[in-house]
């Protein structure tokens, strides 16, 4: 199958999600384009195919208790470094987070599978994430 469209994916979440501490955000409803990117309504995990990408991830944070929340990139199960955003919350307190990463997933070969799954991990603390959004551009 040949793919000439551009691959993008931009998920949305915007009902209120309560969240444990390293807990994944779930995505409900997406919008997707091309061949490089898979992704399931409902689910909490990326793959991408060989290629360059942009990610942008926002989301609101309510605080349940008080402490700092982070949303942090995960690729393969690793942290992604410089890819968070993180709010100091108070119960009842609400904070806009947001960031941007680039990921490079290298070719594949019948030997080595190098496609990679990324997911977004509310860490340090429990919270209730609401309005979240993440969007994948294939750049190259």
């Amino acid at each position: 199958m040949v793919c000439n469209r551009k691959s993008t994916l931009m998920a949305v979440n915007t009902a209120a999600q309560d969240i444990s501490a390293d807990g994944f955000i779930t995505y409900t409803t997406s919008n997707k384009t091309g061949c490089s990117i898979c992704f399931t309504n409902g689910g909490n995990a990326v793959t991408l195919k060989q290629g360059l990408y942009l990610i942008n991830v926002s989301a609101d944070l309510l605080g349940t208790a008080a402490g700092e929340a982070t949303l942090q990139l995960i690729k393969n199960s690793t942290v992604v470094p410089g890819a968070a955003a993180a709010a100091t919350l108070a119960a009842g307190d609400v904070s806009n987070v947001a960031f941007a990463a680039v990921i490079d997933v290298n070719p594949s070969c019948r030997c080595v599978d190098n496609a990679t799954t990324l997911q977004v991990q509310l860490q340090n603390i429990a919270a209730t994430v609401d309005n979240a959004i993440m969007t994948v551009v294939k750049l190259a």
